[in-house]
């Protein structure tokens, strides 16, 4: 803070606003307080305070909380080229 500014994690989660039912099962969960609600009743997430872990967006009833970086289709990805490495 001292310099002015804080960097934040590569990997942090998103909230798609269409999704989001306002449930604050996210907020429960999320174990560095990362969460706020907007005047909609709508999940932000604070960049500077969320450290990438994931638990909010596997509570979400919705699935309306992703991971940059870790879609479902890139995880995938990843699984069926993990599995194709191991059959060659």
């Amino acid at each position: 803070m001292s310099m002015g500014y804080v960097q934040a994690e590569a990997i942090v989660s998103r909230v798609d606003r269409e999704r989001c039912s306002g449930c604050k099962s996210c907020d429960m969960v999320c174990p560095y307080g990362a969460i706020q609600f907007d005047e909609e009743g709508i999940a932000e997430i604070i960049v500077a305070a969320c450290k990438g872990c994931g638990t909010c967006g596997s509570i979400c009833p919705e699935k309306a909380i992703t991971m940059t970086h870790y879609t479902d289709e890139q995880l995938a990805a990843e699984a069926i080229a993990a599995l194709e490495e191991v059959r060659t």
